[in-house]
């Protein structure tokens, strides 16, 4: 079991391990690079959306995208090696990237387009169910016998 358990986590995160790393690849430090041309004019969206909806206005500068877009690919990559190694931090940090570029990254209620939308369906959903499958995991993971010594059975 324990090889079959091992298998199933590296290719769960082979999906995280192979985009942070690509992200990492084209991160420019001062301009953020593509991945940054692309995230920048989302995140803005995200947070005029928020504002318009609970009248917070979100206080972020456009000069901070780079940040969270390296915080981003940190929780990305140190997550899914974490995960891999069966450790649940990884799992949750995961979850946490995964919950907060979900909204950002694929708003298909702003799309026009019926393809795109489409599109953005599908993999909004998506990061749905991995989130879904990340829990489950979390929910299903049992500790190692020597956490449990301490415990008397009375």
């Amino acid at each position: 079991m324990g090889a079959l358990a091992f298998t199933g986590r590296l290719l769960f995160a082979l999906l995280f391990l192979g985009s942070g790393i690509q992200k990492l690849q084209t991160l420019d430090f001062k301009s953020g690079g593509p991945v940054l041309d692309v995230l920048s004019p989302k995140l803005d969206e995200l947070f005029a959306n928020v504002h318009s909806s609970t009248g917070y206005a979100v206080p972020v500068h456009k000069d901070h995208h780079l940040y969270f877009l390296i915080v981003g690919v940190v929780l990305e990559i140190v997550g899914a090696l974490l995960f891999v190694a069966n450790w649940n931090i990884g799992a949750w940090a995961l979850i946490l990237y995964t919950s907060a570029i979900t909204p950002a990254v694929h708003d298909f209620w702003n799309s026009k387009d019926d393809a795109v939308k489409g599109l953005e369906i599908i993999m909004f959903f998506k990061n749905v169910a991995l989130i879904g499958a990340l829990l489950f995991y979390l929910g299903s993971y049992k500790r190692p016998a020597r956490e449990y010594s301490s415990y008397k059975l009375d």
